[in-house]
């Protein structure tokens, strides 16, 4: 399949290693990891869709129109956001399916920083959810979604780590089920 990643440049390294290789990439923030390996391996991406290499794009205006004929030059069969800093434009959205994956769990904490406002509130779970992306920010139909119970000594950063062993974890027979016992897989919707 063809798609569109825009989002942070270690996303789109996670997914190429899960042999999900985008046609092309819009990578924003730019001083975020996975950048450089991004370039370095785009090459090697597009060759079985019939192209020389991933179109890679720093930072790109997505309302300039050049930007967006480069983004249609790929035929995109289905678009995925991952962090991408600003809303994707009518034009980008028409292009394929559009999904995003959005820190919490929709509808609950829509826009930016959720897992601030999850801990600032004191919830007691927040998630992931992939949502189909709407001309309104975090606001379409919910797709699947992954809990997580919040500790009361997490942070941002624990969440993040706690979610990656949970991954993990499901992944890997030999675990320990007592380390993960709080968790609740992924719910498809």
């Amino acid at each position: 399949m063809r798609f569109l990643y825009v989002g942070v440049p270690l996303g789109a390294v996670v997914l190429a290693r899960a042999g999900l290789t985008p046609a092309a990439c819009c990578l924003a923030p730019l001083d975020l990891p996975g950048r450089r390996r991004v370039r370095r391996a785009s090459a090697a991406w597009a060759p079985s869709q019939g192209r020389e290499g991933a179109l890679v794009l720093g930072a790109p205006d997505l309302e300039d129109p050049g930007v967006q004929a480069a983004l249609a030059s790929v035929r995109p069969e289905a678009i995925l956001s991952f962090f991408w800093p600003r809303r994707l434009p009518e034009a980008v959205l028409a292009m394929a399916p559009a999904w995003g994956v959005h820190p919490s769990l929709l509808p609950a904490w829509r826009g930016p920083d959720p897992t601030y406002w999850a801990l600032r509130s004191g919830s007691a779970t927040t998630g992931v959810s992939l949502h189909r992306l709407e001309r309104a920010y975090d606001t379409g139909p919910v797709a699947a979604r992954s809990s997580l119970a919040i500790r009361a000594t997490d942070d941002s950063w624990t969440l993040v780590l706690h979610h990656r062993r949970d991954r993990e974890a499901r992944r890997d027979p030999s675990a320990r089920p007592e380390q993960h016992a709080e968790r609740r897989p992924v719910e498809a919707l």
